[in-house]
């Protein structure tokens, strides 16, 4: 799953829930079924082009507002969303990366490793 999977599933709850529709409503609305709708909403699935439109005129809102990042997804769901063998090894050379920082004089790369870059 990526990142835009889960920024978007977010979305769709947080203008469900703004609606006060239950999974069951918006499924019904949309003619899916109420696990696909938790489905999207977990990041799981891709949802169709037809589907994101017509979630966008269930929940009232433009399909873009659907794939804004408003920063509310978490690091840890986004690692998530990754391989496990990927993130263990850019945690790895992350590791390897600061202690190599630690025994030189190179301020840029201090500066990344604090910023996260």
């Amino acid at each position: 799953m990526s990142s835009l999977q889960l920024v978007f599933g977010k979305n769709v709850r947080k203008y469900r829930k703004q609606l006060n529709f239950t999974q069951a409503q918006l499924s019904e609305l949309l003619d899916i079924s109420p696990s696909f709708v938790g489905y999207i909403e977990n990041g799981k699935t891709y949802p169709s082009f037809k589907t994101i439109e017509l979630l966008s005129i269930a929940l009232q809102v433009p399909p873009g507002n659907l794939f804004e990042d408003d920063g509310d997804v978490e690091s840890s769901e986004l690692l998530n969303a990754y391989n496990p063998g990927v993130v263990q090894m850019v945690q790895d050379l992350t590791q390897i990366i600061e202690k190599y920082a630690q025994y030189t004089e190179i301020p840029q790369v201090k500066k990344k490793l604090r910023n996260g870059k």
